[in-house]
């Protein structure tokens, strides 16, 4: 998240730290400042020369660059900088009222979770199970709801946990899952409805051959199937009153 937040860590009434505490990390703070903000209600660090060019960035800027990663991607800022010079006209003057700050990020995969391509449409709201998913998950119950097209997705793990995501509307279907069975493939088809694109059929295929499908056959089709070792342990995607996108997350086989 970055952008002209028009806050300050020194103002008393500006709640930035919220913000901060909601996604982990400033850039600013953790490559000039240790990690730690400026104390509320102190001085602000401000630098107010537009005719010269930054080259102390302890100062603070309502220009900021949030980050947070999950549990598949791990975030590092490894730079940050105030790209004063770099944004001037050949006269030396600023081309904005806003200094350009710049972060340059490393990413690191985790080894134990695979996240498969997303197929479907844009609406809905963006949704992932990746951080709710345990170090060895083991899959007991696959779920749908469905009519002429999909509705819903579930799965519920051995522990508890449940992955729900779409509408109510349709029937519903389920499948438990036997010890040592695991689902290792999905079949998807996408079609428009109301002008949206839509996921109107799955069908979910595990180790024992066993199948779980609903929805009907429609437009543009998909398969996708967990590596050698893996299962389909939770879904990302988009949904709102129905599915709008799925994709699927692995994991390997305990």
């Amino acid at each position: 998240m970055f952008g002209d937040t028009n806050t300050r860590y020194t103002r008393d009434a500006d709640n930035i730290r919220t913000l901060l505490a909601a996604t982990g990390h400033d850039a600013w703070l953790d490559r000039v400042r240790g990690g730690t903000p400026p104390a509320q209600g102190s001085p602000a660090l401000v630098w107010d020369d537009p005719n010269t060019a930054l080259t102390d960035f302890g100062f603070e800027f309502v220009d900021k660059i949030f980050y947070r990663g999950n549990q598949f991607i791990t975030l590092t800022a490894l730079d940050y900088a105030v790209e004063d010079s770099k944004f001037r006209d050949d006269t030396g003057h600023m081309l904005s009222d806003h200094r350009p700050i710049f972060t340059r990020f490393q990413y690191t995969l985790a080894a134990d979770r695979k996240l498969g391509d997303q197929f479907g449409g844009p609406h809905g709201t963006s949704f992932t199970d990746v951080n709710a998913i345990p170090a060895r998950p083991v899959v007991r119950t696959i779920g749908l709801r469905a009519g002429s097209r999909v509705e819903q997705v579930s799965l519920e793990l051995a522990d508890g946990t449940r992955f729900v995501h779409g509408g109510t509307g349709g029937t519903e279907r389920t499948l438990t899952l036997a010890d040592g069975e695991h689902v290792t493939s999905v079949d998807l088809s996408a079609d428009t409805a109301s002008g949206h694109t839509r996921i109107f059929y799955a069908k979910f295929t595990t180790s024992a051959g066993r199948t779980l499908e609903g929805g009907s056959q429609s437009g543009s089709s998909a398969t996708f199937r967990a590596p050698a070792g893996w299962q389909i342990v939770g879904f990302h995607g988009r949904a709102g009153d129905e599915l709008d996108k799925v994709g699927m997350i692995y994991a390997p086989i305990p």
